[in-house]
């Protein structure tokens, strides 16, 4: 493990029981050990020449990145002073982003085994942090939240799996949560429940990379053609145009455009990588999650997003990067259509009035959808 290091936040009346948490990461050879406290605890230091010591008395979230900024191992862990590891096994030498595993939890003299349920994270924390090896650099470009008193490490994980990160998980444990030794921090926290529910709420859309990579393997090319409303768009379609399709699937729409109307350079943009490796070759791919993306300004012609404003958390933010890119923006939504109780990938229903409200451009009703162009007055 010495390209991996390990963040153990302390807390003055735990030195003696860190000393635990400690010598098992010295054993499984770790390259670093920050520890992160108070001044009382640096005498753990002596333990062993590899331990690092971070002045820290913060939530657990501002102990965490604190120790983080003070590790340069390529990958990091994370232990807790009433947890510790028994031998790590050789899998978690490998070169993946993000690995997490089974865990043992010793309560009341008796040792059980929490098992990690990877498809249902948002439906409870089932990743132990105690079993998670992350990127390091991934790590240090999010980091955890630090306003949250409980659960931060909860959160990252919800944020990270929004962002599409692969989280490799392993039907084994090596890693023993002591909760004789500590209080039961649910129990003892009246607000641990509302910070799980804000939590779940903030990341309450289910249209995540995992979800539409199963959905689109399951529904390949049969699903989402609105040939009328693609009609109506390949209109608007210049000759010798360059476009970008946010949110294009499959490809349905790009490669009619491609088909029908000469020389468009055309550029897909999805997060999902089943979607991407089902577009034809001459149509660049770019998998990012939307709203972001990394083009400079007016690197297109034309952007388009059909039935896409839908499922994002943040359409407004979508609208406004569509506007920084390209100079001419296309949008389809559902004209006051499939609300969420109906539909649960979607997030909201769209009027003419409400799409414009946010477009403000020219808005078209099609029966059961909304089209919308906004130009560039520049």
């Amino acid at each position: 493990m010495k390209n991996t290091g390990v963040l153990i936040p302390v807390l003055d009346e735990r030195i003696e029981l860190a000393k635990r948490s400690i010598i098992s990461a010295v054993l499984n050879d770790f390259g670093e050990i920050i520890i992160i406290g108070s001044n009382k605890i640096k005498l753990l230091q002596e333990l062993h020449e590899n331990i690092i010591f971070v002045k820290n008395t913060g939530r657990t979230a501002e102990r965490y990145n604190a120790g983080l900024n003070k590790l340069t191992c390529e990958y990091t862990m994370f232990l807790n002073d009433d947890d510790f590891y028994l031998k790590i096994p050789d899998v978690y030498h490998s070169n993946a982003n993000f690995i997490y595993s089974d865990f043992y939890i010793l309560r009341g003299g008796e040792i059980t085994r929490f098992i990690g349920r990877p498809k249902i994270l948002r439906e409870g924390n089932y990743i132990g942090y105690l079993t998670v090896r992350i990127r390091t650099d991934i790590l240090r470009d999010n980091k955890f939240d630090e306003e949250l008193n409980y659960m931060e490490d909860y959160e990252l994980w919800l944020r990270l799996q929004r962002k599409g990160l692969d989280f490799k998980y392993y039907p084994l444990a090596f890693a023993v949560n002591d909760q004789d030794s500590s209080p039961n921090r649910k129990s003892n926290n009246i607000d641990y429940d509302q910070t799980l529910e804000t939590i779940q709420k903030r990341y309450n859309n289910i249209n995540t990379p995992d979800y539409w990579n199963r959905k689109w393997d399951y529904d390949r090319l049969r699903y989402r053609k609105h040939y009328d409303l693609f009609d109506d768009i390949v209109k608007l379609i210049p000759e010798n145009s360059k476009i970008v399709d946010l949110g294009c699937g499959t490809g349905t729409l790009l490669n009619k455009i491609k088909s029908e109307v000469k020389n468009v350079d055309a550029t897909g943009v999805d997060f999902s990588y089943i979607a991407l490796n089902m577009l034809r070759d001459d149509i660049h791919k770019i998998k990012c999650v939307l709203p972001e993306t990394k083009f400079k300004n007016k690197s297109f012609d034309i952007a388009i997003a059909t039935e896409l404003l839908e499922h994002l958390d943040d359409d407004e933010k979508m609208i406004e990067e569509m506007k920084r890119i390209a100079k001419k923006v296309i949008v389809t939504v559902p004209n006051n259509f499939l609300p969420p109780e109906v539909e649960p990938e979607h997030l909201r229903t769209y009027t003419k009035e409400s799409l414009n409200k946010i477009l403000k451009g020219e808005v078209i009703e099609k029966g059961n959808y909304l089209l919308g162009v906004w130009n560039d007055k520049e």
